[in-house]
């Protein structure tokens, strides 16, 4: 489900008209993974599966065969020896498929699956009105706590309107526009996006200092807990949020004539300077962060019957097909939806029963 160049990672949602459904997972992982015996959960990256999910894997490019798993060394020394050039990594797929008994144990599931990095929820409605029986199903995917990754708001660099649309597409705010236009329109949103990261990227390195890293300030003006009480002000300056100042967060010497600016010392300045100092700790730190904004892949929903609404998704067929990335819940909730109809034959024989006895009763009627 983590990105990859070639956008290969993909999960199938199949809904049934009982209420029952099933999910398949297809993504690229380490051959430790691909190796992984059936009856062991499948630890790989960021997603956790218990064995109770079916397993199998195909080579990308080749075919659509599926071969059990897991892969014997053999396999992975053969598919070696047939692509020396390529990691075994991005060449196999693995497919992880299980049934639920409902969409809600579906979602909670795949929210355990990618350890709590976005949180799922789901629900199927189902409504019979004597011809057709219709299915809306809605799955809602949003991030458990974003302050844990944007300590700075976004409402306070864009509104909600600008900030969905760069994100997710909704509302389109490009409608009706031309190229020119719509060029115009992301050129105005984008500074402003670009800002607020990079003051959250910088909220990470002042509150790495002060967590951190305060004990190895040599005399600082102020103490740890006043210089973490005072981020919001330091977030503030005018040199920060100006939209023309945004590359002014990129590098250590920078953070340091900030620092500098506000508290009118070189204390902070020692630890600016040694870049490898603050990474690990900042990795760590927003690690949750960074792997969320990873997730990349294709979500494909299968509905009972005929499809009548896919919201902002795209039919071919059977399949409905949406982007789900880490992305599109920054702005908050992000919802895939969509409406189908079942034909009810048996209510139809049932009307035309009731048609043929009525026509047969008016018949014999008059016989007599």
């Amino acid at each position: 489900m983590t990105a990859c160049s070639k956008r290969e990672s993909r999960m199938l949602t199949i809904v049934r008209e009982d209420g029952t459904c099933s999910r398949e997972i297809s993504y690229h992982v380490s051959e430790q993974g691909l190796m992984t015996k059936r009856d062991e959960p499948l630890k790989n990256e960021n997603i956790n599966l218990p064995a109770d999910w079916e397993r199998s894997w195909s080579v990308v490019g080749e075919d659509s065969v599926r071969h059990p798993a897991p892969m014997t060394q053999s396999q992975i020394d053969s598919l070696k020896r047939t692509y020396p050039n390529e990691s075994i990594r991005y060449r196999v797929m693995l497919h992880a498929r299980r049934q639920f008994d409902s969409v809600g144990e579906m979602s909670d599931s795949l929210t355990q699956a990618i350890q709590m990095l976005f949180k799922a929820e789901s629900r199927l409605e189902k409504r019979f009105k004597w011809f057709y029986t219709y299915y809306t199903f809605q799955e809602t995917f949003s991030c458990p706590d974003p302050s844990r990754y944007f300590p700075v708001p976004m409402d306070e660099f864009l509104g909600a309107d600008s900030a969905a649309y760069w994100f997710t597409g909704q509302p389109n705010m490009a409608l009706g526009l031309s190229g020119a236009e719509q060029k115009e329109l992301l050129d105005r949103i984008e500074p402003k996006v670009s800002l607020w990261l990079s003051t959250n990227f910088l909220a990470y390195i002042y509150r790495t200092i002060g967590e951190d890293y305060y004990d190895d300030v040599q005399n600082p003006p102020v103490s740890r807990e006043r210089f973490l009480a005072l981020q919001d002000s330091f977030l503030s300056m005018p040199a920060i949020r100006h939209p023309e100042n945004v590359n002014l967060l990129n590098t250590g010497q920078e953070v340091s004539a900030l620092l500098r600016d506000f508290y009118h010392s070189d204390a902070y300045t020692p630890i600016l300077e040694d870049s490898t100092l603050l990474e690990g700790s900042i990795v760590n730190r927003h690690r949750g962060y960074m792997l969320l904004t990873m997730i990349d892949f294709d979500y494909d929903l299968v509905m009972p019957g005929k499809v009548l609404d896919i919201g902002i998704g795209t039919v071919r067929g059977d399949v409905i097909s949406y982007r789900l990335t880490g992305e599109r819940l920054i702005p908050g909730a992000y919802t895939i939806a969509a409406t189908s109809r079942v034909t009810n034959v048996w209510a139809f024989v049932v009307m035309l029963i009731i048609l043929l006895l009525a026509v047969a009763s008016f018949v014999f009627g008059k016989a007599r």
